[in-house]
Formats: C-alpha cells, structure tokens, sequence
C-alpha cells in the first residue's frame, strides 16, 4: 500500500503482544493501525521536549530553594543578633533607670541641703552651690 501524501512508508517488526494491542486499539471507530501508530510515536517523542521541559522546571526549583534557604539562614542569623541586641538594650536600659534614680536623689538631696537639710557630704562637688 503507497504511503499517504505528506508522509513516508517505513517497516518496523514489532512482538506479537503488542501487535495484538495494536490491532485492538485499531479496531475502534476511526482508527487504523497507522493512526495509532502515529500518536503513539508523537507522545514518545512530545514527551522528550516534556521531558526536557520539566527538567528545566526543576533546576530552576533547586536554585529558588537555595535562594529561599540562603535568605532564610540569614534571617534566623539576623533574627539572633536583634535578640542580643535587646538583651544589651534592656541591660542598658535598667542601668539607665539606677542612674537616673541615682541623679533624682543627688538632686533632692541637694535641695534639701539648699533649704537647711543637710547635705550628703559625698556628692556636695557634683551639685557646687552658686553662692
């Protein structure tokens, strides 16, 4: 049988199961040994491009999870220093509160010693009077 306008003839041997399976899925309506032939050769070979495709996909994947795993160990490293960071703030913060405790107390004392009280020797040269 002369090959179809726009396609080519060619002889393949193929097993009896799959000649059988063939002849089967030819027995439909519409279908012919060549047709399904056909598609079947089409999806092998779409399925390579896919293939390629795919792999593709998923070495992009593997560089956006690097990239999302880099920024998310950098975050936790980041997330650690503010820690220590308000650690260092709040310690600082405290010793602020005693100092300005402590300079609230200089300061009554010395008003107190202004206004008769007496004075805590100790910190009479911080508060010099202005006599």
């Amino acid at each position: 049988m002369p090959a179809r306008k726009g396609t080519t003839s060619i002889q393949v041997s193929i097993p009896d199961d799959l000649v059988a399976r063939l002849t089967l899925l030819a027995s439909r309506p519409g279908e012919t040994k060549s047709t399904v032939m056909e598609a079947a050769l089409r999806q092998l070979v779409e399925g390579g491009a896919n293939q390629t495709l795919l792999e593709g996909l998923h070495q992009r994947l593997d560089t956006l999870t690097a990239a999302f795993t880099a920024v998310e160990q950098s975050t936790r490293a980041l997330t650690l220093q503010v820690q220590a960071l308000e650690g260092r703030v709040t310690k600082q913060g405290g010793r602020y509160d005693e100092f300005t405790q402590a300079v609230g107390r200089l300061y009554d004392a010395e008003k107190a010693a202004r206004h008769g009280a007496a004075s805590p020797r100790l910190f009479r040269h911080l508060f010099p009077s202005k006599r």
